[in-house]
């Protein structure tokens, strides 16, 4: 077990999400930045989709109760095992008894606590993750202090790192896709992708609100329709919203376009108030990024389990 001992952050069990189910109403949800968990799994020699502990923008204290292999991935922490220096993107073996405290979030928004052969809970429709709508995955709710996460006892593996796909530092530029209702929206001058946007503190798991000029466009009536991750919706006010990974199933907003799969994970990473600017792709390019990422994670994953 690990037991979560303090909690200040918000935390939950995630991973690569509940596939097939948005006919029934049931979201996806899954790990907001899905290629910090791949990366940590793979560090691990776990699969791609072993569930692991969430950490948004807080931080924790918990203690093994067995021995295993862990690595943080995702936004830069500052952590320690007891007092030992624990440095993100690297892989530890930790000893029964050994505690586990992540002080806060340096950069970045989500930080992904990963251990050997995943945390052992029930998959419910194909999927660990939680979901708090629905009461699905996980431990049927957000992580709370006092909770037991349950684990397989661990071998140990050597200290490994990999580097991290992003840099926090570097201005934040976003590759979309035009959606079907793009032309309906941008008429003349596209003033989605020459503007900065910032994002808003009132952004959350299920959308994130973009502050800028508004985009200003005739009303568009249409029926509720299918939405997923990534896709930005522009409410009547024409401040864009992009579905995030706890996105309603449907919704009627009409679309602009659709964050490219290999981007979802920066984006997730951004902290309020920071900015953000969107560039258009074709099809082609989100192909060739996504591909590279899988190489990359691949990689990763054969030289975990060399050393």
């Amino acid at each position: 077990m690990l037991k979560i001992n303090t909690l200040t952050a918000t935390a939950s069990i995630q991973d690569l999400g509940r596939v097939g189910y948005l006919g029934l109403g049931i979201g996806k949800c899954g790990a907001m930045d899905s290629l910090s968990l791949r990366l940590g799994n793979a560090l691990l020699g776990n699969n791609d989709n072993a569930p692991a502990l969430e950490v948004t923008l807080g931080g924790l204290t918990a203690t093994f109760s067995q021995d295993t292999t862990f690595c943080l991935t995702g936004a830069y922490v500052e952590a320690a095992l007891d007092n030992t220096v624990v440095i993100t993107g690297y892989r530890y073996f930790v000893k029964a008894g050994q505690t586990l405290t992540i002080k806060r979030i340096i950069k970045g928004m989500h930080a992904y606590l990963c251990v050997q052969s995943g945390f052992d809970v029930a998959s419910e429709l194909g999927s660990a993750s939680t979901d708090v709508k629905t009461g699905l995955g996980g431990v049927g709710r957000a992580v709370q202090s006092g909770d037991e996460l349950p684990y397989q006892l661990g071998v140990k593996m050597s200290e490994m790192g990999a580097p991290s796909p992003y840099d926090f530092d570097q201005f934040t530029t976003i590759h979309v896709i035009k959606s079907s209702e793009y032309d309906k929206i941008i008429k003349e001058q596209d003033g989605f992708s020459a503007q900065i946007y910032t994002l808003s503190p009132n952004s959350n798991r299920m959308g994130y609100r973009l502050e800028g000029a508004p985009l200003v466009f005739d009303a568009i009536e249409m029926k509720s329709h299918g939405v997923d991750f990534g896709m930005i919706q522009v409410p009547p006010d024409g401040k864009p919203i992009v579905l995030m990974a706890d996105a309603q199933t449907t919704g009627g907003y009409p679309k602009i376009g659709a964050v490219i799969e290999a981007d979802l994970g920066r984006l997730a990473q951004l902290r309020f108030g920071r900015q953000v600017q969107f560039k258009w792709v074709d099809m082609d390019f989100a192909i060739d990024s996504l591909t590279k990422q899988n190489a990359h994670i691949h990689q990763v994953a054969y030289m975990a389990k060399r050393f």
